[in-house]
């Protein structure tokens, strides 16, 4: 064939033959010289080895769950995969900002050798079991705890990298997750440098689940996290406050607190953050809606949010009581229009307007 049809090109690519490629014309794909045929568009300098104009468009890795799609990036990059710098032809994936080297995703995948060398996901080398005698030093990526020799806590590693994980975490652990600090996109689990966990604002390195087209990150602790239903957890992740919530002790502050949802005095145990001085009762916590639909307001829901501090109007109006209340108080809002209300504990307010 002697013109091809290029995903990447809005013109047809001739086929040139070697004896006819000028001198220091290279690769638009790959960024080497031309040797062999190659594939062109002299008009737009545009150039391809017959073997990158044959790659395919789109591939399925193990490394990343979405599908990746070949294209040729205008300006540097850093693969994904070996955490090098990279140029011209990526295999991307646009929605999570991921990028892998065709080298790197052209790499033949080790699924398993036995029970002593497997690939995993989260790392790019292959994992060997740790043996069961050996003592380590080492902290297992995804749950923090100290990886054991024991047969309980088998764990594989990559010694040169110093990465680790329990058999049972990587068992468990999912690539993918939806969680409500950012519920307009999935979460995919990466392997970053360093970044600032969204969840508990602290700088980490390593895992995290990321949405990489909003730039967000949880550091996979906060992630995982259980939530209000889960029973006994004292800690959980609460989609009223952005930081994660421990089941405390009034007392241990010193002072009164007051519960964010209705307003009362926390006489029990209630979770909170102390940083935040946030505190929820947990019956407000189990039953206060993240969402509702309210009858006078029918054409969008409302969403459960704190109020920006205002020192020149301490309090706010509410439509549905007419009355005033403090801005300490977490409301309901519209993000389309300026309509908010006010969270009441009585089930009787609650059936009657909130579940509309």
């Amino acid at each position: 064939m002697d013109q091809i049809h290029h995903f990447l090109h809005r013109h047809h690519l001739m086929l040139t033959g070697e004896e006819e490629v000028k001198d220091g014309v290279v690769c638009s794909g790959c960024h080497k010289g031309l040797p062999g045929p190659i594939y062109g568009c002299s008009d737009c300098k545009f150039y391809l080895h017959k073997s990158c104009a044959d790659l395919p468009q789109e591939i399925q890795n193990f490394f990343h769950p979405c599908p990746l799609f070949l294209t040729i990036r205008s300006y540097s990059y850093k693969c994904n995969a070996c955490f090098e710098d990279g140029s011209g032809f990526s295999y991307r994936c646009t929605r999570c900002d991921f990028d892998m080297h065709v080298k790197c995703a052209q790499r033949p995948t080790i699924k398993s050798e036995g029970e002593e060398l497997i690939h995993h996901f989260t790392h790019w080398h292959p994992l060997t079991l740790v043996e069961q005698k050996k003592d380590i030093e080492v902290l297992c990526r995804i749950c923090e705890k100290l990886c054991s020799g024991s047969s309980n806590y088998s764990a594989y590693g990559c010694e040169k990298c110093n990465f680790f994980l329990h058999n049972s975490c990587m068992i468990n652990i999912p690539r993918q997750i939806s969680h409500f600090f950012h519920p307009s996109c999935p979460l995919i689990l990466l392997t970053y440098g360093r970044y600032r966990c969204r969840g508990c604002a602290e700088e980490s390195s390593g895992l995290a689940f990321s949405c990489g087209k909003c730039d967000f990150q949880l550091d996979v602790k906060c992630a995982l996290l259980p939530t209000v239903e889960s029973k006994g957890a004292n800690k959980i992740q609460h989609f009223a406050h952005q930081h994660p919530l421990a089941l405390r002790e009034n007392m241990e502050f010193g002072s009164e607190v007051w519960c964010r949802a209705c307003g009362d005095n926390c006489l029990g145990p209630c979770f909170g953050c102390g940083r935040c001085f946030f505190f929820l009762h947990t019956s407000c916590a189990s039953e206060i809606p993240q969402e509702i639909h309210y009858p006078f307001h029918p054409l969008h829901p409302l969403y459960l949010s704190p109020l920006l501090p205002d020192p020149a109007h301490p309090t706010f109006w509410c439509p549905a009581c007419c009355g005033r209340h403090d801005r300490f108080l977490l409301v309901y809002r519209c993000a389309k229009s300026i309509t908010t209300l006010n969270y009441f504990r009585g089930p009787e307010y609650r059936q009657s307007h909130f579940q509309g």
